[in-house]
C-alpha cells in the first residue's frame, strides 16, 4: 500500500482496434474498415488481421501480439479456442463478435467508438511538419463516371470525405487543393500535377497521433517507398498494415501506394503513376533512394514487368519482395526514464483518489461521447524500495484485467502487454455525465494483488456480449499465508525490510554465523548424510531396475532429524571475530589483497544484528549447586540469579562474559522453514528489478474453503510486470519429482509468466536440470518460462565483513 505521496502520469491516447476478417472473404469489407479508420484519432494504426474464426496463422498472431489491440472487432465468429487464446495472452479490454447477419454488414459500428478526427489546418500542418501555409489538403473529387476499381484506388491510397456539417467547417478554414477526377486518364493527370507540391492526403490525417513504440529497424521495409501491387486480400492488408511496421519518422508520410494489377498494366495511368511513385520514392532527387515492388499474389517475373515499367529510365535502386507471410513489427520496449515527456502529471497522497483528467486536444467530432484511452503510470512508492537509491518504480501488473478493475472501478481498462493500466474515458456528450473525466483510483497492495492473481476470476467489462463470458472461473478458491509465509513476515519485520535482510544473509560470513548459532554444521551434516546413504544402499529396491535416489531419501532425513533437534547456540564475540578473521584471510589470499582486518567492523555489525533484535547480548553462568550452564538474557541479568535446572540461587560472578544467541523467531526461520534461499531469491530479483516488484509472503493454495492445501508457494511475486511463481530449498537435493509436477500442475491454474526453481547451492544437480527441461517443455504451449534461478556468485564466496 502506499505510504507516502506519489506521482501520476497520464498519457492519452486512442483506442487501439484490431479487425479480424475472414481471410477468403469480400474485398469490400477491407475498404469499409479503411474508410472508418480515415475518419479516426490514430485510426492509421489500426491493423486488419485474417482470421477465419478456428484459427490464425502463427505468423498473423504474432502480429496481433506485438500490436497488443484495446478492443478486438471479429467479422467472423470466434471458436472457444482462438477466444481462449486471446484472453490468455492478448486479454483485450473488450471483444466484438457477430451477433448476426446484420453485423457483418456496414456501416461499421464498435460499442465504443473512437475519437474522430477533422481536416484542421492544425492537423494539416501537424502531419506535415510545417507552418500552416506550407502544404495544402489534396482532395480528389471521384465523378460518378469513374469506374470502381478507380474508386477503389483512390479511397483506400488517398482518402475521401462525406460531406458532413463538421467535416465542411473544418475544410472551410483549410487550404484545400481539389482534383476532379472521372476516368483513368483525368486520374493521370492529377497525380502529375502533384509531383511539384507539398501536400497533405485525408489518408494522413488519421496518422495523428504517431504514438506506436518505435519499431526496430528493418532494411527490408524501412527508408523505401513501397508499391504494393496486386488483389487479393493479402495485397490490400499489407498496404494498410505497412504503417506498423515503420520506423516513427516515417509513419505519418504516404510512404506506400497499393496498385490494383490492372491499373499498373494500364498505358493510361502509367504517366502520372510514374511521376508520382517517383516523388514519393525520391522527393529530394537525389537519386540514391529505393524503391521496392511488393506482392503476395503476382509471381515474380509478373512483378519483375510491372516495375520495369513503371521505372524504364530511373537511376533510382529497384528491389522486388514476392511475399509468401506477413512481416511482422517488432517494437521497442517503453522508456521509463521518458515518462514524464509529454504527459500530464497529477499527485496524490492517499490509496483511493480522484483525479479529473484533462482531453485530448483533438476538436470534436461528428458524435459526442466518443472514447480515448488513459494510460496510468503510477509511482509505486514501498518500504521494500525504502533503502534503494536509484530507478523510479511504479505499478506494473500482469496482464489480468480483473487487476485493473480493481483500481478502477466501474470505467473499463485493461492491463497493457507492458504491465501498464488503461483506462478507457468518454468525452462528455449532452447525454453523457458530466463527471465522465474523473478517474477514481483505488490502490491494492501487493498482498491484494498477489491473492488475486491466485483467486479471482479474469472477468471481460460487462454487459458488452463479450464471449470471453463463459470462460471465467477462479484458479483456487482460497489462499493463506503458510507457516513458512508467516515465519517470513516476522523475520524480514525484524530486518526492517526484504533489502536489509537480503544484504545480511547475502554474506557468507554471517550465514555461517548464524549456522554456528542454531547448531547447524555442514561438515557434520556431509558425514551424517553419507552415513544415512550407506545404510540405505543395503536395503533392497523394491524393484531392481529403478534407482533408489538414496540421495534426495538422505537428505530429506537428515532435515527431517534436523527439525525435531533444532537447538539455539550462545557465542562470545571472540567466535564472531575468529570467523571474519577467517574470511578477511579467504579474500585476500584469493584477490592477491592485502586488505586489514578491522575487529570495530564485526563489532558494529554484531551491534547493528542486537539494534535490531536478532542478536541477543546475555551471560551464560554456570550454578555452582547443579553444574549446568545457564543463560541469561542481558535484560534478566541481576546480582542474585536463579538456576533454570535446580531453582537454587547463587550470585553473580564478577567479570562476566558476553555471549550472543538467535532471537527465537530468527532462529526458527532460518534453521527450520529455511528462510535464508527463500530472502536470497526474492533480494536478488527486487535488486534486479527495473521498474516495479511486488511480492507477498509463501502461500497455502486451496480447491475447497474447508480442504486441505493443494499446494504451497515459496515464492509468489510480480517484476517488471511479470507474475512469478517458484520453489526454494535449503539444498537441491531437496528437490524430488513430485515438486516438478505439483509446480505443474499449478503453474497450469495460475498461468504465470515465469516459474523458477532455485536453492543455496552454487548450481543444480543432474537430476533437476532435466527435470526444468521437461516441465520448460510441457508449459511452452503456454508461453510460461521455466529456469533454474542461479544465486549470485558473490553469495557463495569470501569478503570483508563490514
Amino acid at each position: 500500500m502506499q505510504t507516502f505521496p506519489y506521482s501520476i502520469y497520464v498519457d492519452k491516447r486512442p483506442l487501439k482496434i484490431a479487425f479480424l476478417v475472414d481471410p477468403m472473404g469480400d474485398s469490400d469489407l477491407i475498404d469499409h474498415i479503411i474508410a472508418y479508420n480515415h475518419s479516426k484519432w490514430g485510426g492509421r494504426y489500426n491493423p486488419i488481421i485474417p482470421c477465419d474464426g478456428t484459427s490464425m496463422s502463427e505468423r498473423w498472431w504474432e502480429f496481433l501480439l506485438a500490436y497488443d489491440p484495446d478492443v478486438i472487432k471479429s467479422f467472423v465468429p470466434l471458436s472457444d479456442e482462438v477466444v481462449k487464446r486471446i484472453e490468455h495472452f492478448l486479454s483485450p479490454y473488450l471483444v466484438e463478435v457477430p451477433r448476426g447477419e446484420q453485423d457483418t454488414v456496414t456501416p461499421i459500428r464498435l460499442n465504443d467508438e473512437g475519437l474522430s478526427i477533422l481536416p484542421t489546418p492544425e492537423n494539416t500542418a501537424q502531419v506535415c511538419h510545417s507552418f500552416f501555409d506550407q502544404a495544402s489538403l489534396v482532395l480528389f473529387e471521384i465523378g460518378e463516371s469513374a469506374d470502381p476499381l478507380l474508386r477503389r484506388f483512390i479511397r483506400n491510397n488517398f482518402g475521401v470525405y462525406e460531406p458532413m456539417l463538421h467535416i465542411d467547417q473544418a475544410l472551410s478554414r483549410n487550404v484545400v487543393r481539389s482534383l476532379k477526377v472521372d476516368d483513368r486518364e483525368s486520374l493521370s493527370l492529377a497525380l502529375q500535377q502533384l509531383t511539384l507540391e507539398r501536400v497533405v492526403y485525408p489518408a494522413q490525417i488519421c496518422s495523428i497521433p504517431n504514438n506506436l513504440p518505435e519499431a526496430d529497424w528493418d532494411s527490408s521495409l524501412g527508408g523505401a517507398f513501397a508499391v504494393v501491387v496486386g488483389d487479393s486480400l493479402e495485397d490490400m492488408i499489407h498496404a494498410w498494415n505497412r504503417a506498423l511496421l515503420l520506423s516513427n519518422y516515417e509513419r505519418s508520410a504516404l510512404s506506400h501506394v497499393w496498385v490494383p494489377t490492372e491499373l499498373a498494366r494500364d498505358n493510361g495511368i502509367e504517366a502520372g503513376l510514374r511521376e508520382w511513385i517517383l516523388k514519393g520514392a525520391d522527393p529530394g532527387g537525389t537519386t540514391t533512394q529505393r524503391v521496392d515492388f511488393v506482392s503476395f499474389s503476382l509471381k515474380h517475373e509478373e512483378l519483375e514487368d510491372i516495375a520495369n515499367r513503371l521505372t524504364n529510365g530511373w537511376w533510382l535502386h529497384k528491389n522486388l519482395q514476392v511475399l509468401t507471410e506477413p512481416p511482422v513489427p517488432v517494437y521497442r520496449s517503453f522508456p521509463f526514464f521518458r515518462i514524464k515527456e509529454g504527459m500530464d502529471l497529477y499527485r496524490a497522497v492517499a490509496d483511493q483518489e480522484v483525479i479529473v483528467l484533462k482531453e485530448p486536444e483533438v476538436v470534436q467530432g461528428v458524435r459526442g461521447g466518443e472514447c480515448w484511452v488513459a494510460d496510468v503510470y503510477i509511482e509505486l512508492k514501498s518500504k521494500l524500495f525504502e533503502n534503494i537509491i536509484g530507478p523510479d518504480y511504479w505499478y506494473r501488473l500482469p496482464r489480468r484485467n480483473m487487476l485493473a478493475h480493481q483500481m478502477f472501478g466501474s470505467k473499463p481498462s485493461r492491463i497493457e502487454g507492458n504491465g501498464l493500466p488503461s483506462v478507457i474515458m468518454t468525452r462528455p456528450s449532452m447525454i453523457t455525465n458530466t463527471r465522465e473525466n474523473e478517474l477514481r483510483i483505488k490502490l491494492p497492495g501487493d498482498d491484494a494483488i498477489l491473492r488475486s492473481l491466485a483467486l479471482a476470476p479474469n472477468t471481460p467489462y460487462h454487459d458488452t456480449g463479450d464471449p470471453r463470458e463463459k470462460f471465467t472461473s477462479r484458479p483456487f478458491s482460497r489462499a493463506t499465508r503458510s507457516d513458512k509465509g508467516r515465519y517470513l513476515t516476522g523475520f524480514l519485520d525484524l530486518f526492517s525490510g526484504l533489502h536489509a535482510a537480503y544484504d545480511v544473509l547475502r554474506s557468507r560470513y554471517w550465514r555461517r554465523m548464524f549456522d554456528a548459532l542454531s547448531a547447524q554444521d555442514a561438515t557434520k551434516d556431509a558425514k551424517k548424510r553419507q552415513e544415512v546413504i550407506n545404510r540405505l544402499g543395503k536395503i533392497p529396491s523394491e524393484h531392481s531396475g529403478k534407482p533408489k535416489g538414496e540421495e534426495r531419501l538422505a537428505e530429506y532425513v537428515l532435515q527431517l532429524a534436523k527439525t525435531v533437534s533444532i537447538s539455539s547456540k550462545e557465542l562470545p564475540f571472540e567466535r564472531f571475530a575468529k570467523e571474519a578473521q577467517r574470511e578477511w584471510d579467504e579474500y585476500n589470499s584469493q584477490h592477491e589483497g592485502d586488505i586489514a582486518f578491522e575487529q570495530d567492523d564485526v563489532r558494529d555489525g554484531v551491534t547493528d544484528l542486537m539494534e535490531r533484535g536478532i542478536l541477543m547480548a546475555g551471560i551464560r553462568s554456570h550454578c555452582p549447586s547443579c553444574g549446568i550452564a545457564n543463560w541469561y538474557k542481558v535484560d534478566d541479568v541481576c546480582q542474585v540469579l536463579e538456576c533454570t535446572g535446580c531453582n537454587s540461587e547463587y550470585y553473580l560472578r564478577a567479570e562476566e562474559k558476553w555471549y550472543y544467541k538467535l532471537n527465537h523467531l530468527l532462529l526458527s526461520g532460518y534453521a527450520y522453514h529455511g528462510l535464508a534461499p527463500v530472502v536470497l531469491v526474492l533480494g536478488e530479483m527486487l535488486l534486479q528489478s527495473r521498474t516495479s516488484f511486488m511480492m507477498s509472503p509463501s502461500l497455502c493454495l486451496y480447491d475447497k474453503p474447508d480442504g486441505a492445501p493443494v499446494c504451497e508457494l515459496d515464492i509468489i511475486c510480480v517484476q517488471d510486470g511479470k507474475f512469478i511463481i517458484g520453489e526454494v530449498k535449503n539444498g537441491v537435493r531437496l528437490f524430488d519429482h513430485s515438486d516438478f509436477e505439483k509446480t505443474k500442475e499449478v503453474a497450469k491454474r495460475l498461468r504465470p509468466d515465469k516459474v523458477i526453481f532455485s536453492s543455496l547451492d552454487t548450481k543444480p544437480n543432474r537430476f533437476v536440470t532435466q527435470e526444468i527441461e521437461k516441465l520448460k517443455k510441457e508449459l511452452a504451449s503456454m508461453a510460461i518460462e521455466v529456469e533454474w534461478y542461479q544465486l549470485a556468485h558473490y553469495i557463495f564466496e569470501p569478503r570483508p565483513v563490514t
